[in-house]
């Protein structure tokens, strides 16, 4: 019999949770690229909590094959749309348990100085996260107060934190070049670590030069 694991992909807005549920099998480990890998995920179901912190929240889930349930109802905040994903999860048949669910890919929006890519929701990411909501007001709290609800109902499952937005990208370019590259005077990427809901960032391009030897 083929093994297979889920993964949750969840993307925590301001007043809305999206959320899509993936299978991936077995053949998957023996694939060297993330394209190749692709090719052995499934998607299982798709929906989005709306209207959070409203008496007339909306909840809607997909299933393949035209399968599609719409309900309004009262969500008071992030932690009841989290719990309403995975009920419905096993009320409409799309999973038998809740831990089944291996994994749980978190859209984070602010990274500010500390990530330049996807990292392990560990405590040094929730503390660092939490120190930028001033940056992301509307977001970040959102953003932990999911992981918070999800990582109640499935504590055995890995959790992986995907920023959209960064002020360590350039300093992290740098880092990996090293000395072999000096950086022109062209027009350069200015980043503002400070700006609230997201790096602000302007020019036209980063240029670099090859040092000689």
């Amino acid at each position: 019999m083929s093994k297979t694991f889920k993964i949750m992909c969840v993307n925590a807005g301001s007043s809305s949770l999206k959320f899509k549920l993936y299978e991936r099998d077995e053949g998957a480990k023996n694939e060297t690229t993330l394209s190749g890998k692709a090719t052995h995920l499934k998607a299982l179901t798709n929906g989005i909590v709306e209207r959070i912190g409203h008496e007339d929240g909306i909840f809607t889930l997909k299933k393949p094959g035209g399968f599609k349930h719409t309900e309004v109802l009262p969500v008071h905040n992030h932690d009841e749309a989290a719990k309403l994903v995975l009920e419905g999860l096993k009320k409409f048949g799309v999973i038998e348990d809740i831990k089944e669910i291996a994994g749980v890919g978190n859209r984070v929006v602010q990274g500010g100085k500390y990530f330049s890519d996807s990292a392990l929701f560990d405590d040094y990411a929730y503390s660092k996260i939490k120190e930028l909501i001033p940056l992301d007001p509307l977001h970040a709290q959102a953003h932990l107060t999911c992981f918070d609800a999800f990582k109640k109902a499935l504590p055995e499952a890995g959790e992986v934190a995907v920023f959209t937005s960064s002020s360590s990208n350039v300093s992290s370019v740098l880092e990996k070049v090293g000395d072999r590259f000096t950086v022109g005077t062209s027009p350069f990427l200015r980043v503002n670590e400070d700006a609230m809901y997201g790096a602000t960032v302007s020019g036209s391009c980063l240029v670099m030069f090859e040092s000689e030897d």
